[in-house]
């Protein structure tokens, strides 16, 4: 991976308020108008705390290209080579990988994603879907109705993006038997541009999923067990997914596109974090659940002096997610050394963690939350 590419790119998306709240008419999650802005320009400064978690490195736990990494129950699982899934603990010590490739019971052809709840890890394997207990051991394997590519274990059952659509639609709900119950976002050229997704929870018992990277959501209502369309804001320059496929036919920088989009996402039990890009001038968002309040700052007019915190979270936390009131990320090992070389102040004791990671050491894991 090249160096200093985190300090580029961006992760984005994902707000506030009410589950479907209605205003002026329209139907989204923020009002720009309502949005308040982090008066300090130190990065430092509008942080409630940080820390880093080295993971254990080893002969028998090295990890590949990480895609997906996700904190549940206090432990780490991270998706690597579409492949292996290793599991730490809170403090980053390695408990087990499963590595499973092959055609027997519990093998599969790849990891398109996983999950986690209190008895069981799900592997998903295009259109089976692997069960093992909480210590790796194979339990059984689950035929799927459908083909999905990332699953989010909710209430009842798994949502699911789809690479082959169902009634025509490439979003479901399925049981956990694996029988679609739901399906919704019908399938077209506009919405095959995806990223990576980790269907956040924004508001008790509702999920969204990004249609590319445009302002247009599908949101999951657990309790109704029905999907319905929303945008993230009301910004009049914010791209549909319509108006964002035909604007990346005629540009594919994403700096350079006319109007606003959206890029990625990073969510915790508390906070929700994205950015926005319009014109080249990228902002970030952060919405407390808590207080309901959504506050942002100017990227580029955001002094990191914690040396690393920013970037990484824009390059990587599309991919996380955490159970846990942090905001969850990670940053490869050789990227991280020279990033925190000579620094010292408020955060040496997090600093100090680092002080044996080498640049073969595994990814470190990065949490924050705001203030």
């Amino acid at each position: 991976m090249k160096k200093h590419a985190w300090v580029y790119y961006v992760v984005m998306m994902l707000v506030l308020s009410a589950c479907g709240q209605v205003k002026d008419g329209a139907e989204y999650l923020s009002k720009e108008s309502e949005v308040k802005e982090y008066e300090d320009g130190k990065l430092s400064s509008i942080l409630e705390s940080f820390d880093v978690v080295p993971l254990e490195t080893d002969d028998d736990c090295l990890i590949g290209r990480v895609t997906s990494v996700k904190k549940r129950g206090g432990r780490y699982f991270v998706m690597s080579d579409m492949k292996n899934l290793h599991v730490f603990d809170a403090g980053g010590h390695f408990l087990f990988k499963v590595s499973n490739e092959g055609k027997g019971p519990g093998e599969y052809s790849q990891l398109c994603d996983f999950e986690v709840d209190d008895r069981n890890i799900y592997l998903l394997d295009s259109k089976k879907m692997h069960l093992f207990d909480l210590n790796g051991k194979y339990l059984k394997t689950m035929p799927l109705e459908a083909s999905p590519r990332t699953i989010r274990l909710v209430e009842g059952g798994f949502l699911a993006f789809m690479d082959e659509a169902v009634d025509g639609n490439i979003l479901a709900f399925l049981d956990k038997e694996g029988k679609v119950l739901q399906t919704a976002l019908k399938d077209e050229e506009s919405v095959r541009l995806v990223r990576w997704t980790a269907w956040p929870e924004w508001k008790e018992g509702c999920y969204v999923y990004q249609v590319t990277n445009s302002k247009s959501l599908y949101e999951f209502d657990v309790k109704s067990r029905s999907f319905r369309t929303l945008d993230i804001t009301d910004h009049p320059n914010a791209l549909s997914a319509v108006e964002y496929a035909e604007t990346r036919k005629n540009n594919r920088n994403q700096r350079e596109m006319i109007g606003m989009i959206f890029d990625g996402l990073c969510s915790s039990s508390s906070q929700l974090f994205w950015v926005t890009i319009e014109k080249g001038d990228i902002t970030a968002y952060v919405y407390d659940k808590a207080s309901d309040v959504v506050r942002s700052f100017p990227w580029a007019d955001m002094e990191d002096d914690v040396a690393f915190v920013k970037g990484t979270f824009i390059m990587y936390g599309g991919g996380c997610n955490s159970d846990d009131e942090y905001l969850l990320s990670y940053m490869d090992a050789d990227q991280l050394k020279e990033a925190v070389e000579g620094r010292s102040g408020a955060y040496e004791a997090v600093y100090a963690k680092l002080k044996n990671v080498t640049e073969d050491h595994n990814p470190v894991i990065v949490r924050m939350k705001f203030r």
